[in-house]
């Protein structure tokens, strides 16, 4: 992501961006709060099919938002850590507490053992998409549903 592609999506020039936005950093973060986290409404049916809509949403996000802007936080946050602390803060906390508010309902309906809210299933879970756009240009149509019965194995309380 850079000030120039803004512009240019934008229909302005360069300096008409740096005129509002005083550097890169402030357009970032800018951008940044003005996100809305994915955050679907859990239907409390069945921990499988929250997760999967979980899944699902967050893929949407990604597509609608582009990586561009998850990269374009990365790659500053050397020079500008708190642009990190703040993606992480308006998006990645929100969605990773769906995750454990989900996981928690499992457990508290007897779907999922206890503990099944750990950091790790949740960062499986949420961070599956990300490891599998950089290894595949298409995860299938049945990949999210694979992938959340692969993790329920792990998390399912014995019957």
């Amino acid at each position: 992501m850079s000030v120039e592609q803004v512009a240019k999506a934008a229909g302005v020039t360069k300096p008409t961006v740096y005129l509002r936005y005083g550097s890169k950093a402030d357009l970032v973060r800018a951008m940044i709060d003005r996100l809305e986290p994915p955050l679907p409404t859990p239907r409390g049916r069945s921990v499988r099919a929250d997760l999967v809509r979980l899944v699902r949403v967050g893929d949407e996000w990604v597509d609608q938002h582009g990586l561009r802007l998850v990269a374009a936080v990365i790659l500053e946050q050397t020079d500008h850590p708190e642009l990190l602390a703040r993606f992480r803060e308006r998006v990645v906390g929100p969605a990773r507490q769906a995750f454990v508010d989900v996981l928690r309902s499992g457990i508290e309906r007897g779907e999922l053992h206890a503990g099944a809210d750990s950091d790790e299933a949740v960062d499986a879970l949420s961070s599956a998409y990300w490891a599998r756009t950089w290894v595949a240009d298409s995860a299938g149509p049945t990949w999210v549903e694979r992938l959340v019965d692969t993790v329920l194995t792990g998390l399912r309380a014995n019957p």
